[in-house]
């Protein structure tokens, strides 16, 4: 499974790897992709050939922020006939606040940073499919 971080804040880059190492069990293939902004993650994504399982991106970020990267990334990587089978894009924001307002068609769900271990290992093997390495289809419930 390959997931991608983007974040531009070095401290919650280190945060999200260790939590995402943390909470791999024995013979699970996590590989972990870190981008520094949505433009960044953009690139590497189109260049890389569209193989991301899992994205993580901060709300607030500068060149390119977390919603603009969210609505670019299903734009021009994801067809229209994809709803309910898209790449699940997890918003995270230091503002608790901005946790409940953010209702954005582009984004499967929201948490505050830092996401408690708990919730990212319901969030990471709710997405994870250890045979073909693909989406899954399964929607997360009760995080």
């Amino acid at each position: 499974m390959n997931i991608l971080i983007v974040e531009d804040n070095p401290m919650f880059k280190k945060i999200m790897v260790n939590s995402i190492n943390a909470i791999k069990t024995q013979g699970t293939k996590l590989n972990i992709i870190v981008q520094n902004n949505g433009i960044e993650a953009f690139i590497f994504i189109k260049d890389y050939g569209r193989k991301i399982d899992l994205i993580f991106t901060d709300f607030h970020m500068p060149i390119m922020d977390g919603l603009d990267f969210a609505r670019a990334y299903r734009e021009y990587f994801e067809e229209p006939v994809m709803v309910g089978h898209s790449t699940p894009i997890i918003m995270m924001t230091c503002n608790h606040e901005e946790v409940n307002s953010i209702d954005n068609l582009d984004i499967t769900h929201c948490f505050a940073k830092p996401i408690k271990l708990d919730i990212l290992k319901k969030i990471v093997y709710s997405y994870y499919q250890e045979d073909d390495m693909s989406h899954s289809n399964n929607k997360m419930t009760h995080i």
